[in-house]
């Protein structure tokens, strides 16, 4: 009697320990690479293990893949032509030559409940000078939602507070002139980090090819209605 008790109770650490590991298990990055030399292209996709969710975890992976895939199916529908005429032309086989497509990543935010990544894409298929794109995507690690700017605030003035904040600081790198900056767009373009939030814009969203992609850092003491449990805790 007294041995079936010692073996129950060891079998009830044993399960309370696994689940204390997997709860402490913290999800990582790895690469997904795919190369090319003709057409160039260097696409390295992040891909996310060790969630603790496997269903949000193949959700995010998708979506991660997807934008790779995106780049990729642009790039090769913008140079197809000068691929298929370079047997026959000295200049577009020289222009192949400095044809290229290059895909990364930056890993802005990680932990056991909040994923924010930048994926970046430099695409030259000939023209004055090439193309850099940038997508980035802030997720829920346990359902695979991919937040909306909307949905880190708990207030509706979250809009005019972040263009307020964006006007003055372009008044202070004296770009008055220059940026066009009317208000947040629609599915603003935004990533996290521990600091704070950035809301980003495209080459000539809002200012010339030159000025490239334009970036503003809000720290998090400068927002009210942010919800701190999206990087600290859960929120579904």
């Amino acid at each position: 009697m007294q041995r079936n008790i010692r073996l129950i109770l060891l079998a009830l650490i044993l399960t309370f320990a696994c689940s204390q590991l997997a709860w402490a298990a913290f999800p990582t990055i790895s690469n997904k690479e795919n190369k090319s030399s003709r057409p160039r292209f260097d696409i390295y996709t992040p891909q996310l293990s060790g969630a603790r969710s496997g269903d949000a975890q193949s959700v995010i992976n998708k979506s991660l893949n997807a934008v790779s895939e995106k780049m990729l199916a642009d790039y090769r529908q913008a140079t197809n032509y000068i691929y298929q005429e370079s047997r026959d032309s000295e200049r577009n086989a020289n222009l192949m030559k400095a044809l290229v497509l290059i895909v990364n990543y930056d890993v802005k935010l990680l932990n056991q409940n909040t994923f924010s990544i930048v994926q970046q894409g430099y695409m030259y298929s000939g023209g004055a000078h090439g193309m850099t794109t940038t997508i980035a995507k802030t997720f829920n690690l346990d359902t695979g939602r991919e937040y909306k700017l909307a949905d880190l605030f708990d207030n509706e003035d979250y809009e005019r507070e972040i263009s307020a904040i964006i006007r003055k600081e372009i008044v202070n790198r004296d770009k008055q002139n220059v940026y066009r900056f009317t208000g947040l767009q629609n599915n603003q373009a935004f990533f996290i980090t521990k600091e704070g939030l950035f809301i980003y814009f495209q080459q000539y969203e809002i200012a010339p090819y030159s000025e490239g992609i334009i970036t503003f850092f809000i720290p998090y003491s400068s927002l009210s209605g942010f919800k701190s449990e999206i990087i600290y805790g859960k929120i579904q």
